[in-house]
Order: structure tokens, then C-alpha cells, then sequence
């Protein structure tokens, strides 16, 4: 009897590499007679083989013989399925089915093709919403990956032109355990840990916000491995006229936490580098704040050094002052003039500015230190009180 099979559906599932995803091809059909009725009900021997080209070719994958269960004409079968050979084709070009039906091979073979939703997983609509989580164990949530070790490579490139979005928001809620917000590597010389871009010149936006809960945990932690080559930790730039290179905000009020943790091992690296290129505006190549009364808005060990001054912003009546530092064992601020003595006497009233930077009591004298102009003076003294000497 010569035996036809009519192609009910062919269902192809990717082949991913997580284990949880079948790594097998559903495969289903009709076997009739030449006169198109179903055969008999019962066990017949069948066999499958996957070429990769519709005839001639390389054989690619083979079930061998074996029993095949029809009902009214029916068959359903799992290629790949135990006790056939493992499916270990990664179905990155087209390949080609045929089916062997009591010794007789079912030609023409049959282009194997994904289903819909198989055909999703080779890309992303746009638009489309992608979340991941898991329970428990190392897997990632969500996990991008791009193993060029040369060039200007990113593993994920996160985009928002909202003036009040985030290129990246990452969020750890454990609170407790060493955690990441994000954690991003790269493996290349001239690559980023992590690169993320809000294009608007306008607004709050972020780059990249990141935020942990965690006493112990990273806000933002950046690690450039590569112990050699200009590379860095953690890169953050501003083109805006009121934007920060770089923002980290720790919000838990007490333990040893870090807005923003910056590692580079290369010794031509930065921890952190912060760079606002707006020439004009309120600026800041790199911004640290701490809300602890026992934190650090920025600490550094092993020396402070920087082509500029260094300065102190105070509130006055007339805003923001700079006052600039001075090296001191001690917490100074510092000001400087002259007088004119009158009969061996001359009074000075202090700057009201200046009073308003600095606390004058008996906890916290005053402290006037003269230098007379004439060679001929035999000494001079000051009489103190809060806000003048005499």
C-alpha cells in the first residue's frame, strides 16, 4: 500500500540555552492512502532525519526507526525527545525534514519553519515591554551580553529622551547583603562599564539612576579591569547648563553606604571621572552628597590634588560665598585689611559678611594677628570683642 502524509503542522521551538526551555521540535501529521483515506489505526514504524538542503545534502540529525502511535490518521511526535538523539542544532540557517513511513521515504522533504511566537524570540518588536525575574540561584532577571573585547561595544545601550526619564533606572530592594543597583562590566580597553544617554539640553533627566537600599550595598559600582590603557571606572558627562556629570544619592541615614563607588586597577584610570563641558551655568563634573550626620559627601584617601582653588560654599544674606581654603590643622576661615593709627589708636570693625561665615564667642575667640608697616613701631596690641578689634 503506498502511504501519504499531509503536514498538519510543524511547530518549532528555538533552541535557547536556558534549561527551562524545551529543547525539542513538536511535529505532527496525517497519514493517508494513495486515495486519500486515513490508514488504520495502530503502530507504525517511522523515522526522521533533518538535512540542510531540500534534496542531496548533509544529513544533520536522525531519530532512527521507531514506533509512532496513529489514531484516524493521526501521529504526533516530539523530535529530539528521549530515547531519540538530543536536537543540538542552533537553527541559524534553514534546514530541511523527511519523513520515512514503513520503509518509504515521504519526498519531498519539508522545510522546517518557526511558529509565531518562536519567530518573537529571534527579536524584539518596538515597543514591546520585557521584564524578567526570578526567585532564586545566580540566574540574571534580565541579562544582556557582548563579548567583543576590541572596539566600541556596549552589552546594553538604554535610551530616553523624557526631560524627566532615565536612560537606566536599576533598583535593588534587599536591604541587606552586598547588592547592586547595576553592575556593568566590559572587557575591552576602549569600552564602558556602563553608557547610558539622556539627549535632552533641558529638564531633570539621568543617564543612568541607580539606587540600593542596602547598608552594605552600591548605589552605582563601576570596575575596569584592565590594568593598563586610559580607561575608567565610572564615566558620567553633562551637556546641560544646570546638570551634573555625575549624581549618586545613598539614602539610608546611617551605615557605611556610597552614592556612587568608582574602581579602575589601570594605572593611567580613573575611579571616578566627571565632566561638564558647559562652559557657563551652575556646573559639576562630579556631585556627592550624604544625608548621614556621620557621612561624607566626598571622601578620598591618599591625597586631594586639582589644577583650581579650593572653596567652601557658605549661605550669606547675599547667597551663596565662596570662601576659599587654607592649609590648617584646624577649620579657619580667614580675613584680611589695614588701618590707619590716630594718636597710637585705630578701631576695625569686621566685614558683616564675613561675621556671617563664622561663630565668635568665648568657645571660639577670635584670633587678630598684626603686622606693622612702619620699621619704626615699637609693638602693637588688639583689644578683641565680637565683631571688632581695637
Amino acid at each position: 500500500m503506498k502511504s501519504t502524509i499531509v503536514v498538519v503542522l510543524v511547530a518549532l521551538l528555538a533552541t535557547f540555552a536556558h534549561a527551562e526551555i524545551p529543547q525539542v521540535i513538536s511535529y505532527q501529521g496525517k497519514v493517508t492512502d494513495a486515495a486519500g483515506t486515513p490508514v488504520a489505526d495502530g503502530a507504525y514504524t517511522m523515522r526522521f532525519r533533518i538535512y540542510d538542503a531540500v534534496s542531496a545534502g548533509t544529513l544533520l540529525w536522525d531519530s532512527g526507526a521507531q514506533p509512532v502511535s496513529v489514531t484516524n490518521g493521526i501521529f504526533s511526535v516530539l523530535l529530539g525527545e528521549s530515547p531519540q538523539p538530543a536536537l543540538t542544532l542552533d537553527f541559524s540557517a534553514d534546514y530541511w525534514l523527511l519523513v520515512t513511513f514503513g520503509g518509504v521515504d515521504q519526498a519531498p522533504r519539508q522545510r522546517l519553519a518557526s511558529i509565531g511566537y518562536a519567530y518573537m524570540a529571534s527579536g524584539l518588536v518596538a515597543g514591546t515591554e520585557v521584564s524578567g525575574s526570578v526567585a532564586s540561584g545566580t540566574m540574571a532577571a534580565l541579562a544582556g551580553s557582548n563579548t567583543a573585547t576590541t572596539g566600541m561595544a556596549y552589552g546594553g545601550v538604554f535610551e530616553s529622551h523624557s526631560t524627566s526619564g532615565r536612560g537606566v533606572y536599576g533598583y535593588v530592594g534587599a536591604t541587606a547583603g552586598t547588592t547592586y543597583g547595576g553592575y556593568f562590566v566590559s572587557c575591552s580597553s576602549a569600552g564602558r562599564g556602563v553608557h547610558g544617554a539622556a539627549i535632552s539640553t533641558t529638564g531633570t533627566t539621568y543617564g543612568g539612576v541607580f539606587e540600593s537600599g542596602s547598608p552594605s550595598g552600591y548605589g552605582v559600582y563601576g570596575y575596569a579591569s584592565s590594568n593598563s590603557g586610559f580607561n575608567f571606572g565610572v564615566y558620567g558627562r553633562s551637556l546641560s547648563s544646570a546638570g551634573c556629570g555625575m549624581y549618586g544619592s545613598a539614602t539610608a541615614p546611617t551605615g557605611f553606604t556610597y552614592g556612587v563607588y568608582g574602581k579602575s586597577h589601570s594605572t593611567l584610570g580613573y575611579g571616578v571621572y566627571g565632566y561638564a563641558s558647559a562652559t557657563t551655568g551652575t556646573t559639576y563634573g562630579v556631585y556627592g552628597r550624604s544625608d548621614s550626620t556621620s557621612g561624607k559627601g566626598v571622601y578620598y584617601e591618599g591625597g586631594l590634588a586639582g589644577s583650581g582653588s579650593k572653596s567652601c560654599v557658605v549661605k550669606t544674606s547675599k547667597g551663596p560665598t565662596l570662601m576659599y581654603c587654607q592649609e590648617s590643622p584646624e577649620n579657619w576661615f580667614e580675613d584680611f585689611g589695614e588701618g590707619q593709627l590716630m594718636n597710637g589708636r585705630c578701631h576695625i570693625e569686621l566685614d558683616p559678611l564675613f561675621l556671617e561665615t563664622v561663630t565668635i564667642d568665648r568657645a571660639n575667640p577670635m584670633k587678630v594677628f598684626l603686622q606693622p608697616q612702619d620699621p619704626e613701631c615699637e609693638g602693637l596690641a588688639a583689644v578683641l570683642s565680637e565683631s571688632a578689634f581695637d
